[in-house]
């Protein structure tokens, strides 16, 4: 059973992520206040794709699918450990052939 209006906007008033807090808000006023969805994106200035793809999330996972999820990408704490060996050696290379050694007249 989907959380009543009520619930939604207790929700609301205690979320402290602004991002979810506009999702919750897109909920409540499309599906609690029956407004008319073209009506919510122009006045959230937001696109229909956008309110389509977080409706969807909220129908398939309910609140929680209105979060953030992790994304898939660099691991950025073993990138930042790795880049200064890998500058290190580009440097040395550099010096070492440096442009007197490169450049001939």
């Amino acid at each position: 059973m989907p959380p009543t209006k009520a619930k939604l906007v207790n929700l609301y008033k205690k979320e402290n992520d602004p991002k979810v807090k506009e999702r919750l808000l897109l909920i409540i006023r499309l599906r609690e206040d029956g407004q008319i969805p073209f009506r919510i994106v122009k006045e959230m200035h937001r696109s229909n794709p956008w309110a389509s793809d977080w409706l969807k999330r909220y129908d398939d996972e309910g609140i929680e699918g209105l979060k953030d999820r992790t994304k898939s990408g660099t691991d950025y704490p073993n990138y930042q450990k790795r880049q200064p060996t890998r500058l290190s050696k580009n440097l040395k290379k550099a010096t070492k052939d440096g442009p007197q050694n490169r450049w001939k007249s």
